[in-house]
C-alpha cells in the first residue's frame, strides 16, 4: 500500500478508544487553548478587518465566527478563527520542528462540524489527534539526525501554513465523512494550494498572523469539492513531483519512513507544548529566564546597567539584525524579538496579551532597555527547536544575577497545571472584542475538561461568542 493510502486509512479510521489516555489529555488541553487564543485574537490588529470583509462578501450563514458572533460559510469562518487564533502567536508549538498543530486542525472541524448533525465530542478528538499526528509526521520527515544542525527550511517557509493545508483538509475531511479515495483527492486539491514563508517575520506584517487562516480556508473547500467530485494528485508524497522533492529539494534529511512509523501506536501529540506567553517560542526559555532574575532579586528597570542574551543558533536570528530586534515597530515585531521580550519582561515583570500590540511597541521604558542589551551567541545552546537561553544582567550598584533556562513553562516537561490554563484564558478574554463573564469561561473550561462525554461538539459554540 502507497504512503499516501497508509495514511488516509489512519486519519479516515483513527478511533478515540485507540488513543492513550496521555493524548486524549493533551488534545483535550491542545483544544482549548486553542479556542482561548482565538478568543483573544479577535482584539489583535488586522482581525476586524478580515472578519469585516468575510462578512461583507457573505455566502451561505453554516459556521459561526469565534468572539465576533454570527456565521458564514464554513470555508470563512475557519479561516477567520484561525487567523485569530494564530494572531497573538499564542497557539502551541510541535517541538520537534517550528509548526502549531491546533491552529489548522481544530478551526476546520469546528467550522465543519456545525454543517453536520451531532458530531460527538469523542470523534471530535480522534479527528484532532489524527489530523495532529498527520501533520507532526509530515514536519518530522525534515527533522535532522540527532547531532546534525537543523535545516535551513527551517527559516525560510512557514512551516505551520504550509503543513496545515493538509492538515486543515484531514481534519474537514474526515468529519465530513470521505472515503479513502476522496479524502486522497482532498490532500491533492490541498497539495495544489500549499505555501506559506517567512518573509512576513522579516518585515513584521499580518501576513504571519493571516497564514493559517488561508489553509484552513482551502482546506475545508478542498475536502467540500472533493465531496463533490472534484479530484486532486493522489501521490502528493511519493508521485513524480510530490511535495518533498519539488518544495524541499535540497534538504539533506528527507526520511518518509517518519510518514508510517509505528503508525496509529506511537503518537506526536504529547510533544507539543503550549504557550504560557503571545509570542514566538523561541523567545519562551529567555523570558523564563529573565521573569526569573528579575522576581528573585527584585530588579527595577532605573537599575538595569547591562542585559546580556546568551543564545544558540537556532534562537539568534531572533535577536539580529540587533539594531531591528531592539526597536520593532509593531505588535508582530515584538512578537519575533528576544530583545523586546526579554526587556518587556525586565520592565513589567510579565509578559501577557496587552505588552505585545502596536501600542505597547512604542514603549519609552521598554525600548530604553533594549538599549542596554547585547546578545552573545553560545554554540552549547544550539539544539532542538526551542533551545536553552541563559541571561546575565547587571546592575547600576556593580550586582550581576545570571540564569539559564533550558525547559520553559508549557512543555511536556514543564506543563501548564489547570491554573495556568485559565490565567492565559483569562488574558485572551481580557482583549476580547467581546469580553465574556468569568463564569461562562469556566463553562467553557469544564466542557473541555469532559468533552468524551459530549454528544454533539455543536455544544461549545455558545461558549465562544
Amino acid at each position: 500500500m502507497k504512503i499516501e493510502q497508509m495514511l488516509a486509512d489512519y486519519i479516515i479510521g483513527l478511533k478515540y478508544e485507540e488513543l492513550p489516555l496521555g493524548v486524549v489529555n493533551a488534545t483535550k488541553a491542545q483544544i482549548l487553548n486553542i479556542l482561548s487564543v482565538a478568543i483573544g485574537g479577535s482584539g489583535a490588529s488586522g482581525m476586524g478587518e478580515l472578519v469585516g470583509l468575510l462578512k461583507d462578501w457573505g455566502g451561505r450563514p453554516e459556521s459561526t465566527v469565534i468572539a465576533f458572533g454570527g456565521k458564514l460559510p464554513a470555508p470563512h469562518a475557519a479561516q477567520a478563527n484561525a487567523a485569530m487564533a494564530h494572531a497573538w502567536d499564542f497557539d502551541d508549538t510541535y517541538n520537534k520542528i517550528m509548526l502549531h498543530s491546533a491552529v489548522v486542525t481544530v478551526p476546520p472541524a469546528l467550522a465543519v462540524a456545525e454543517t453536520r448533525s451531532a458530531v460527538s465530542g469523542k470523534e471530535f478528538i480522534a479527528t484532532v489527534a489524527a489530523a495532529v499526528d498527520f501533520g507532526c509526521r509530515m514536519c518530522l520527515v525534515l527533522t535532522a539526525p540527532p547531532g546534525e544542525k537543523e535545516q535551513l527550511a527551517w527559516h525560510y517557509w512557514h512551516f505551520t501554513a504550509l503543513f496545515g493545508y493538509f492538515m486543515s483538509a484531514a481534519a474537514a475531511g474526515r468529519v465530513l465523512g470521505l472515503n479513502q479515495e476522496k479524502l486522497l483527492n482532498a490532500l491533492g486539491l490541498a497539495y495544489h494550494q500549499a505555501a506559506g514563508n517567512l518573509q512576513s517575520i522579516r518585515e513584521g506584517t499580518q501576513a504571519k498572523r493571516l497564514g493559517p487562516g488561508f489553509s484552513c480556508r482551502a482546506g475545508v473547500a478542498s475536502a467540500l469539492m472533493a465531496q463533490r467530485g472534484n479530484t486532486g494528485p493522489k501521490s502528493f508524497i511519493e508521485g513524480e513531483v510530490g511535495f518533498y522533492g519539488l518544495y524541499h529539494p535540497q534538504s539533506p534529511y528527507c526520511d518518509l519512513t517518519k510518514l508510517t512509523n509505528n503508525l496509529g501506536r506511537q503518537f506526536e501529540n504529547e510533544d507539543i507544548s503550549l504557550k504560557p506567553y503571545p509570542c514566538g517560542v523561541v523567545n519562551h526559555t529567555a523570558i523564563d529566564a529573565a521573569l526569573a532574575i528579575t522576581r528573585k532579586h527584585d530588579v527595577t528597570p532605573d537599575t538595569v546597567a547591562e542585559i546580556t542574551i546568551f543564545t544558540g543558533e537556532g534562537s539568534y536570528f531572533l535577536c539580529t539584525p540587533l539594531d531591528v530586534k531592539r526597536h520593532p515597530k509593531n505588535a508582530v515585531g515584538t512578537q519575533f524579538s528576544i530583545p523586546w521580550s526579554v526587556a518587556t519582561a525586565v520592565a513589567k515583570k510579565r509578559a501577557s496579551v496587552r505588552d505585545y500590540t502596536d501600542e505597547a511597541a512604542k514603549d519609552p521604558l521598554v525600548h530604553q532597555l533594549t538599549d542596554k542589551i547585547i546578545v552573545e551567541l553560545d554554540p552549547t545552546l544550539t539544539g532542538g527547536s526551542i533551545e536553552p537561553t541563559r541571561i546575565r544582567i547587571k546592575t547600576t550598584d556593580g550586582k550581576e544575577f545570571v540564569h539559564q533556562v533550558d525547559i520553559p513553562l508549557g512543555s511536556p516537561k514543564n506543563p501548564f497545571s489547570p491554573a495556568d490554563a485559565k490565567r492565559k484564558l483569562m488574558d485572551c478574554n481580557s482583549v476580547n472584542v467581546n469580553p465574556m463573564p468569568e463564569e461562562k469561561l469556566d463553562r467553557l473550561i469544564d466542557t473541555v475538561g469532559r468533552l468524551e462525554e459530549v454528544e454533539d461538539i455543536n455544544q461549545l459554540i455558545p461558549l465562544l461568542i
